[in-house]
């Protein structure tokens, strides 16, 4: 249930707790949507916190794609309306994303009585620019290990070169493994690639491949990611699938 893994791995990579990293537009936001569109067509629940774009526009994309009862599969927790000081109304859930015990105690409340369902975070790199590094690896540390507990397959983005090497090394071994994306531009097109960088159980190759060949339903053809972070540069729209 994790898109394009199955491509690179001997057996089917259906739990685990996964960093997927790459610069922006890669591709992260576009891969994150996917695993939730996959994991809601098979009717299973799915919690998903965000922190760099409204979550207005994130359930509009999947209500367009998905013929699932979204308001009964779907939970998200907002972290980034506060900063618009309003409630989106997409929205299950609110929290600061400057405090996150905040954003922790709300994560438990929307989980609370959740069974069998798959969780998404995007992205790590924003709460530790708002929260500083350290209280995000007490956050995440604390998350995962409730994850993993729960067999809960997760995937959380993070952009690797915004912070310090050390504080990504840090990070790293919380998780069962590594995924990585990038762009590369051929023919005047930018072509969007998906590999493992790392795996924990699974024999795996570490080739990268056509993030074209992950899609279903090409649910990715109309989003393009949040461009929010300050050494942003980049205009180019990221499309997983075109």
């Amino acid at each position: 249930m994790f898109p394009g893994a199955d491509q690179l791995t001997k057996g089917n990579v259906s739990e685990g707790v996964w960093l997927l990293t790459g610069p922006p537009t890669s591709g992260k936001t576009s891969y994150v949507v996917q695993f939730l569109y996959e994991h809601l067509q098979e009717q299973k629940t799915c919690l998903y916190v965000i922190t760099d774009q409204s979550p207005s526009h994130h359930l509009q994309l999947l209500s367009k794609h998905s013929k699932c009862n979204l308001e009964s599969l779907l939970r998200i927790v907002d972290a980034y309306s506060w900063r618009l000081g309003e409630k989106d109304p997409a929205a299950t859930w609110s929290a600061n994303g400057l405090s996150l015990g905040e954003v922790s105690i709300v994560i438990d409340k929307a989980r609370l009585d959740m069974q069998n369902y798959a969780f998404a975070l995007d992205s790590i790199t924003t709460l530790s620019l708002e929260a500083g590094p350290a209280a995000t690896y007490k956050f995440l540390q604390v998350l995962t290990a409730r994850l993993r507990k729960d067999h809960v397959p997760s995937i959380l983005t993070l952009e690797e070169d915004v912070h310090p090497p050390n504080f990504v090394s840090m990070l790293k071994p919380l998780f069962d493994g590594i995924f990585e994306m990038k762009s590369t531009e051929r023919n005047d097109e930018v072509e969007h690639q998906f590999r493992i960088a790392s795996l924990n159980t699974e024999h795996y190759t570490s080739k990268w491949i056509s993030a074209e060949n992950m899609c279903v339903d090409n649910i990715s053809r109309h989003w393009s990611e949040p461009q929010t972070r300050q050494n942003m540069n980049s205009t180019e729209t990221a499309v997983i699938c075109r």
